[in-house]
């Protein structure tokens, strides 16, 4: 037993040494793998190549159309319909422009929500207050200056300027 125990230990003396120095035995070198000179690792440093842009695609923006304002027509244009249905129904004609420029600076085509025409009857008002005078209640008529100036009268001489009491 004495002799392997020293034969195990004598070659595992030699192998270090030859290995050492450099040299191989018997390719042990080959067949025990932890003895053997290690193999430079290669290591690769990755090269940035240029990253490709996204390509933009041009996207077509809206474009507002303005609404058209109708141009009012000069006050003399309704001078006779303010002589007219003031006098009809006995209201003052200083009072019937007024309220006309306040509320819209005479501008029979104006609108704002519900409220529409010179003198800015929302369209339950103009239906209520043409069905009492017996006239169309149909509400576009709000925005002919004619009819608005008609029944703007015909309300101030039933109910006051109370519906225009901010102009006043």
């Amino acid at each position: 037993m004495a002799k392997k125990y020293f034969l195990i230990i004598s070659a595992a003396v030699v192998s270090a040494f030859i290995f050492s120095q450099g040299g191989s035995v018997l390719g042990v070198a080959d067949t025990i793998p932890f003895l053997a000179t290690p193999t430079p690792t290669v290591t690769l440093t990755p090269t940035p190549t240029s990253t490709p842009s996204p390509t933009l695609t041009p996207t077509s923006t809206p474009t507002s159309t303005p609404t058209s304002t109708p141009t009012p027509l000069p006050l003399s244009s309704f001078e006779e319909y303010f002589d007219q249905y003031s006098g009809q129904y006995g209201v003052d004609k200083n009072q019937l422009k007024k309220i006309a420029m306040c509320e819209t600076g005479i501008n029979p085509g104006s609108a704002n929500g519900d409220y529409g025409g010179m003198y800015q009857f929302t369209t339950e008002t103009w239906i209520n207050t043409r069905a009492q005078m017996g006239l169309d209640t149909n509400p576009d008529l709000r925005f002919g200056a004619k009819e608005s100036i008609e029944t703007a009268a015909f309300k101030l001489s039933r109910n006051g300027s109370s519906s225009w009491a901010n102009c006043l």
